[in-house]
């Protein structure tokens, strides 16, 4: 019986296969080698086809920007707020710095824009190679130190597995692009940007590129491809490059699937035996951005989540302070009965007024199902103060709940300074 290694972190990182995968086609994104492609497939190089590549490039890069920003292997620090951010598809630059993975997507899409803006294949190139020392090289380091492959596929190297990925991750998301663009192009924390005249002036170089990367790794896995990847290359549209797909799926991808077991989504190809720290990339990016320019309806969305909201008018007894203590205490009963370790999420709305402050207190309510997530902010509206007799007194049993729960270190409380009429904008 093989021996048990204790560990004191995580082993499975089912995120890394395509974090992986998005790497090794990274690393033959350098032009010089692809126009030397060219040159043996006897295609002239030109703007048209530079552009294209360009936008295949692009492409990779935001499918990699996406894997890393829903990945947990890398160890970076995150938050309620860049995971609801992805959620919701919020630019971002509109996201605060408020932890270490914001920073870093930040500091990577820089590095990425730089490289995609490029507007000369030397530009190109330059950039390339300081994509290659701040990402690409460390990840492949990672490859090789930090990871193995599964008990169940230890019949294959770590890199057949790899470019087995990197043949499905070509069909879904570079070869589906019945919607006038390959669906690989999606990064949920970017906006599109996309035009009819720029997508067609860029076809040609993106099929050009796709056979390129075909050929580097089907050879490798010993398909035939040549009559294939022939059509493919002669196709005048996107919607005749998607008609491949069916074509593709059954005489690269399925003979693939059936050999390695690779079905998509559902792989446990590799185990972390070592485990990886944010500190293999380069400190450049985790320096902090400026923070971005919000307005205050922004700012205060982004506080609350962008989750919806549902007031209740503190001018009633019943609605305000008593509500918010027995909402509040039955959040934090339900957690432990169901044990579940996240803090209950209060937000404390100061409101300053001549004599002293208002306030208004919101209480995050839980709710999942399967896939979606219906939670939401009840808020109890200007419901207690700081200056009076009766509010005065509410105000101060509505922090004497908070402080019990907080000294058990059952809630956590964000503070929140903001005008009564502002708050009404939300």
């Amino acid at each position: 019986m093989p021996e048990t290694r204790k560990t004191d972190f995580n082993p499975k990182c089912g995120d890394l296969e395509w974090i992986f995968s998005l790497n090794q086609i990274l690393s033959i994104c350098k032009f010089a080698d692809f126009e030397l492609f060219l040159s043996k497939e006897k295609i002239k190089s030109s703007k048209e086809i530079f552009n294209g590549f360009v936008f295949f490039s692009k492409t990779i890069a935001r499918s990699f920007l996406e894997e890393m920003s829903r990945g947990w292997s890398f160890n970076l620090k995150e938050d309620l707020i860049i995971s609801r951010a992805m959620n919701r598809g919020i630019q971002l630059s509109k996201i605060k710095n408020s932890c270490q993975k914001t920073i870093f997507l930040k500091n990577l899409q820089e590095i990425f824009d730089k490289w995609w803006n490029s507007k000369t294949p030397d530009d190109f190139s330059n950039n390339y190679n300081f994509l290659l020392n701040k990402i690409i090289q460390p990840i492949n380091q990672v490859f090789e130190e930090n990871i193995e492959v599964s008990e169940q596929y230890k019949n294959y190297s770590k890199n057949e597995i790899v470019r087995r990925l990197i043949c499905n991750y070509a069909l879904v998301s570079l070869h589906d692009t019945d919607g006038g663009f390959p669906k690989g192009y999606f990064f949920s924390l970017s906006k599109m940007n996309l035009t009819d005249n720029y997508l067609s002036s860029i076809f040609n170089g993106y099929k050009i590129s796709l056979i390129y990367l075909w050929k580097k790794f089907l050879r490798e896995v010993d398909a035939d491809d040549t009559d294939l990847l022939e059509k493919i290359k002669h196709s005048k549209n996107w919607n005749e490059l998607d008609s491949f797909f069916e074509d593709i799926n059954l005489k690269f991808i399925s003979p693939i699937e059936k050999d390695f077991r690779l079905i998509l989504g559902l792989g446990d190809y590799f185990r972390i035996v070592k485990s990886i720290s944010p500190k293999i990339f380069d400190h450049i990016l985790f320096k902090k951005p400026e923070e971005p320019k919000l307005s205050k309806k922004e700012n205060l969305q982004q506080t609350l989540l962008w989750y919806p909201i549902q007031a209740l008018s503190g001018s009633g007894i019943f609605t305000g302070v008593s509500a918010f203590s027995s909402v509040l205490a039955g959040s934090v009963r339900m957690k432990q009965l169901f044990k579940i370790d996240e803090k209950s999420l209060i937000i404390r709305f100061k409101h300053a007024q001549k004599y002293g402050n208002n306030y208004s207190y919101a209480l995050l309510i839980e709710a999942f199902g399967t896939v979606a997530d219906y939670s939401g902010w009840l808020i109890f509206y200007n419901c207690c103060n700081d200056y009076s007799g009766f509010a005065g007194s509410e105000h101060q049993f509505a922090e004497n709940i908070i402080n019990v729960y907080k000294d058990n270190n059952s809630i956590k409380v964000i503070n929140y300074n903001i005008s009564l009429e502002d708050f009404l904008i939300i």
